[in-house]
């Protein structure tokens, strides 16, 4: 599944697999490189699997509605 995100008026689309870079920071890293490893539009869920020269993580997002309202 994608999704059409919109930053700054440019049209980007999310789905698993999609990759980008950023500026790294600290710890002598230039960049990191994000991947989506796992896209849930539905249950409101994202993974990032994100790398550096010498090192490799995971990110997950899992966002839910506030039942207290």
């Amino acid at each position: 599944m994608e999704s059409n995100l919109n930053l700054s008026n440019k049209r980007e689309i999310i789905e698993e697999g999609t990759t980008f870079k950023t500026d790294g920071h600290g710890h002598g890293e230039k960049e990191f490189i994000w991947r989506v490893s796992k896209y849930d539009q539905e249950n409101f869920l994202i993974q990032y699997l994100v790398s550096s020269e010498n090192r490799y993580w995971t990110i997950t997002i899992n966002c839910e509605t506030n039942s207290r309202q």
